[in-house]
């Protein structure tokens, strides 16, 4: 795996523009973990939606994912 990172600009707040230079499986590996944090801050997000609603929505959500469709 080849993952280059060449800083073309830095910036004043810290940041920096930066050239990536990736192979095949570096871009692939990357990509991956990007969709797991995504997904993983989803699930923290929809989480924490679900349990501010009524008692109702909770228990239809509970029984969603004791039956293995949610």
């Amino acid at each position: 795996m080849k993952i280059k990172a060449k800083i073309i600009k830095e910036n004043k707040d810290g940041s920096a523009i930066c050239e990536l230079d990736l192979d095949v499986e570096a871009k692939d590996w990357l990509i991956g973990e990007g969709f797991l944090h995504v997904l993983s801050k989803a699930v923290g997000i929809s989480e924490s939606y679900v349990k501010k609603q009524p008692k109702r929505i909770r228990q239809l959500v509970k029984d969603l994912d004791m039956d293995g469709r949610c």
